[in-house]
């Protein structure tokens, strides 16, 4: 869900994208799930072939490290972007259901975080929030939701945007700030079963504002991110 805090700040224009990308069922493969798996040179992860309380229906799904491949990476972003925080399925269910109880047939919810150091270019922050379901009809509804919020808390109206993935909305504010009028994206996608989030903040101290141009080219590659990560689902264990 997006953050309540960002959406009650920000006076967001949403906009509803046209699909470019359709959904179809990915094939399944054998069942076995590597417990540990690297996902980059310096960091790995252990992946479970199924969430626990998804177990008794035998689902089949991804496997947590292929979930993890469903973000952008550092040859996506470009080397003057840091990573501030990794996807991490515990630290994502822990940061967004803390308090509340988390979405139906939701299995696992992983937020990443890149950052320029310096505040002088026009996109400064790139934040991204992914949620996997159990199934595509689930994934759908919970856009619908998400939309729903923003609505409710923020003054936003529907005009038509670029197409990315399915099911999507973009979000834009320009914010009046000390330094100047400050713009924000965000974008709110689906493919199949995984509905995804990317916010881009632009630099405090950028004399450039923030555009679509910037920030399109790499949602569509979020989408392509999220499509391969869901190329080659794994059965469930028997």
């Amino acid at each position: 869900m997006l953050r309540s805090a960002v959406a009650s700040s920000l006076g967001f224009v949403v906009a509803a994208c046209t699909s470019t990308a359709g959904s179809s069922p990915a094939p399944t493969a054998p069942a076995s799930v590597p417990t540990s798996v690297p996902t980059s040179a310096s960091t790995s992860v252990t992946a479970t072939s199924v969430p626990p309380d998804a177990a008794d229906a035998k689902p089949t799904g991804i496997a947590q490290h292929a979930f993890y491949g469903a973000f952008l990476g550092a040859a996506d972003v470009g080397e003057r972007f840091q990573s501030l925080a990794e996807p991490d399925v515990a630290r994502g269910l822990a940061r967004h259901y803390r308090t509340g109880k988390k979405p139906e047939g939701l299995w696992w919810v992983a937020d990443a975080t890149w950052s320029d150091p310096h505040s002088n270019e026009s996109l400064r922050r790139i934040e991204e929030t992914r949620w996997y379901f159990a199934d595509e009809e689930t994934a759908t509804r919970f856009v619908s939701s998400v939309v729903a919020n923003l609505h409710e808390h923020t003054r936003s109206e529907d005009t038509a945007g670029p197409g990315v993935g399915s099911d999507c909305h973009v979000l834009k504010a320009a914010i009046e700030e000390t330094t100047g009028t400050m713009t924000h994206y965000i974008y709110v996608f689906r493919v199949v079963r995984v509905v995804a989030e990317l916010r881009f903040d632009q630099g405090s101290r950028s004399r450039a504002a923030l555009t679509e141009d910037l920030v399109v080219p790499l949602a569509r590659r979020a989408a392509e991110r999220v499509t391969a990560a869901q190329a080659t689902e794994l059965a469930a264990a028997p």
